[in-house]
């Protein structure tokens, strides 16, 4: 069986919009609203951790080229 592929930030996004907007309903059950605040949760991480990635390499090219420059 083939690995499941991961996610992209834009589809973490998505999803983790439609959740929030299923629970700002409040039309769900206890047990399903606490699972979608799981799922809410990881993919809050998950957007999280890309961000924090992607603004370690901007600031890894904003050095690399304030070195390159003198």
């Amino acid at each position: 069986m083939p690995a499941k592929k991961k996610a992209s930030f834009e589809e973490d996004l998505a999803q983790l919009e439609q959740t929030v907007a299923r629970l700002e309903q409040g039309e769900m059950e206890l047990d399903e609203s606490l699972a979608a605040y799981a799922q809410a949760a990881k993919l809050l991480a998950s957007c999280y951790s890309t961000l924090q990635k992607a603004q370690e390499k901007i600031e890894e090219v904003a050095l690399g080229e304030d070195t390159n420059g003198l």
